[in-house]
């Protein structure tokens, strides 16, 4: 069982778990559902349809570019694939994705912590987390074996809080199902798994090949890794 939680695959499961597990999943899925009210299972379908379905394709698709992301996109061509890495980077970077996340954490802590103001959460914040993933080697193991097991533990709080002290199902608004089904669908997209898979799964590949090297026991993996 030690060596069960201890394997690097539950590690890099939960890595991956966490890297995907953005602001955008923790807001859209509570602005489908109000949305949704009784006609919950066409946005559901639409969600899952572009929030989880199109990022685990994005991930087999770099893993048969053996964590390549450049390879995957220079396959349009070496100026427009570089135009596709910088735009898809600026969106899960500065110009979305990070400030999404930033502003969302302020406004979560910001109660608990005497009303901080932005900068000043911002610098902490972003400290933090460059702290975090500055030795790339580590990122692996914080994510799956400290970062994952909080963030799983306060989901599973405020879903039995939630379903403790939950109300009557809201009513839908008089909108159809298959309205609410492409909805949903732009909402899962919005996100970003899709930008984030083929990304994230690049830096976890590549750090995976690295460590699975000095492993005897897992060279299989690495070397399918390599074949793939």
């Amino acid at each position: 069982m030690k060596r069960f939680f201890q394997s690097q695959t539950i590690a890099t499961g939960l890595a991956i778990f966490s890297m995907f597990f953005g602001a955008g999943n923790l807001i859209f899925p509570l602005k489908v559902g109000l949305l949704a009210g009784e006609k919950n299972i066409w946005a559901i379908s639409g969600f899952l349809l572009t929030g989880v379905l199109l990022p685990l394709l994005g991930l087999l698709a770099i893993i048969l570019f053996n964590g390549d992301y450049k390879a995957f996109f220079y396959r349009l061509g070496r100026i427009p694939g570089a135009t596709f890495i910088l735009f898809c980077m600026l969106i899960i970077g500065p110009l979305v994705a990070m400030p999404r996340i930033v502003t969302l954490s302020h406004i979560m802590v910001a109660p608990f912590l005497g009303n901080i103001s932005l900068p000043i959460f911002c610098l902490l914040f972003l400290g933090l987390t460059f702290l975090g993933t500055y030795k790339e080697n580590r990122i692996i193991n914080l994510l799956g074996y400290v970062i994952s097991p909080l963030l799983l533990i306060s989901l599973i709080i405020i879903i039995v809080k939630g379903l403790l002290v939950r109300s009557e199902m809201t009513t839908s608004l008089d909108v159809p199902g298959v309205t609410l089904f492409w909805e949903s669908v732009k909402v899962g997209y919005n996100t970003l798994d899709l930008l984030g898979a083929i990304f994230f799964s690049s830096i976890v590949i590549t750090i995976l090949k690295e460590n699975l090297k000095h492993d005897d026991q897992l060279k299989l993996i690495a070397q399918f890794i390599e074949e793939a």
